[in-house]
């Protein structure tokens, strides 16, 4: 029997205390690495991250860890406007068994350069989740953006060029369950990478929808595009080029939502050259 959604919950990864490692950095303070790096292996994460944001904090006005405060600020901005959204943090996952058992809802894992459209909660509830997954589309703003769309599946819009999905699941795109988001297998899910393999290994089911709910932003303060800087001259050029093409790119009405916090990502990045 069909049923629809109470609520969506958003439960955030990793995600380090922006605000504090900006003041204390900006009043001097050393600021040690284990408190904003991950406390255990991410693919994709560099080795020595410090290095590299010790020099953007040369290199720019804005030291990174200010920078990222802000970014974060845009993405939480985008989650808080979703109508009934819960945003809990990993801590809280013990405990979404307990306190939501008698309600039906659907759990995103997010990270604090992930949006959301104001709409999900409106655009989701046509949906009978079921026991299954529901994975959507997903667009990446990058200097070279891009939308993931599963290679066997139609594509009804893009922004930017499309790409075929690197694993079952990509970033933020799969909604889980309320009976999967109540059991045993939730900390399984949390990573997309982990989750693409552990769904598999559990002959877990899928439905894919058309629809663009979501983008994550991967700008040049992001860690996974830090291997790419060899020189402080590639930082200039990372942070001029986003802002080159993500001002250039077309963005279609119907994710009028983004248009906001792109507008604002850019003007961040501007303020770093200008």
């Amino acid at each position: 029997m069909f049923k629809t959604i109470d609520f969506i919950l958003f439960v955030v990864r990793q995600s380090p205390d922006w605000n504090a490692l900006s003041t204390e950095h900006e009043a001097g303070f050393f600021i040690d690495p284990s408190r904003y790096t991950p406390g255990e292996f991410i693919k994709g994460f560099p080795d020595h991250v410090e290095n590299y944001i010790n020099m953007w904090n040369l290199i720019f006005p804005i030291n990174f860890f200010r920078c990222r405060k802000i970014l974060k600020d845009i993405a939480f901005r985008q989650i808080s406007s979703v109508k009934h959204s819960i945003v809990l943090q990993l801590d809280d996952l013990p405990h979404i068994s307990s306190r939501f058992a008698t309600n039906s809802f659907v759990l995103f894992f997010v990270d604090d350069d992930d949006w959301f459209a104001p709409n999900t909660f409106q655009r989701l509830s046509g949906i009978d989740f079921a026991n299954s997954i529901a994975v959507f589309p997903l667009v990446r703003f990058e200097s070279n953006s891009f939308t993931f769309v599963r290679d066997t599946e139609q594509a009804r819009m893009l922004v930017g060029e499309r790409r075929n999905f690197n694993f079952r699941y990509q970033t933020n795109n799969y909604a889980i369950p309320h009976p999967l988001a109540t059991s045993e297998h939730l900390p399984e899910l949390k990573d997309h990478v982990a989750a693409s393999q552990h769904a598999c290994m559990q002959g877990f089911d899928d439905s894919y929808h058309d629809i663009i709910i979501s983008a994550t932003n991967k700008t040049p303060a992001s860690a996974s595009i830090f291997r790419r800087f060899l020189t402080p001259d590639d930082y200039r050029v990372a942070v001029t080029e986003y802002v080159d093409k993500v001002s250039n790119l077309f963005i279609p009405d119907e994710m009028e939502w983004a248009k906001t916090p792109v507008k604002e990502t850019l003007d961040l990045f501007k303020s770093l050259i200008d």
